[in-house]
């Protein structure tokens, strides 16, 4: 069979495409490059996947991801890298603003390009939820656990406010893809629960570890020459 269907149980918009051509799919997301970070590898290789299954791949991001997304992909940048920062990724007024340009520049995109779909990472779903809206275009929306369910900082206000339309934004898309149980629990909550899909990070390192790098760890962890170091991969699941 070479073509999928997809419907949602929920009212919501059915779309169908043939793999005889390609799909178009706007990607995007305000994730620079932080190899450190796992939704980077997690962007990197739905980049990678999207292409695999022959799909056209549009992505709109800061101007740092430039050099690091796949071949194949067509690449736009956003503009002011210092707004969509790490300290606008707490909800404020700087976090809004924000918002706003991933919004202006998504419209823009939406108008100029007919997408099959967008696929959209954390903090831009919000911004994106809104452009689609307008052009009647399906998205789903890659997310990590709710940073808001816990204390980060940030005003209560805004944290308020973002978790609301942030909900909002859920309970309308195609599909939710998260990394943790606590996702199934929230779709449960807004009666979506038949769109949520959990695929779990992986460790992901780009490279090998040099040598140097394992005497220099040798050097400052070992505190006797026959004692053996062990490394110990997790992730971050207490500040999920």
């Amino acid at each position: 069979a070479n073509c999928v269907r997809f419907h949602p149980l929920e009212k919501g918009i059915n779309f169908q495409w043939n793999f005889d051509f390609m799909p178009k799919v706007l990607v995007v997301t305000s994730q620079s490059d932080t190899p450190w970070f796992g939704s980077y590898h997690r962007l990197i290789r739905t980049l990678e996947a999207l292409r695999a299954m022959n799909f056209e791949v549009e992505v709109l991001g800061p101007s740092s991801l430039k050099d690091v997304i796949p071949a194949g992909c067509v690449f736009y940048s956003i503009s002011g890298d210092k707004l969509l920062g790490a300290s606008a990724r707490l909800p404020s007024l700087r976090h809004e603003l924000a918002n706003l340009v991933v919004f202006a520049k998504t419209m823009r995109l939406i108008h100029a390009n007919k997408y099959d779909l967008i696929h959209t990472f954390d903090d831009s779903a919000l911004p994106v939820y809104y452009a689609t809206r307008i052009h009647r275009t399906p998205y789903i929306i890659d997310r990590r656990s709710d940073y808001l369910d816990i204390d980060r900082g940030g005003s209560t206000f805004w944290k308020w406010m973002h978790s609301r339309f942030e909900r909002h934004t859920l309970k309308h898309a195609e599909a939710v893809i998260g990394n943790h149980p606590a996702l199934i629990r929230l779709m449960d909550e807004l009666r979506r629960r038949s769109r949520a899909c959990i695929i779990y990070d992986i460790p992901a390192l780009p490279a090998d570890i040099s040598e140097t790098a394992l005497k220099a760890a040798r050097a400052k962890y070992r505190t006797d020459e026959d004692q053996a170091l062990i490394t110990c991969v997790g992730g971050f699941d207490k500040f999920q």
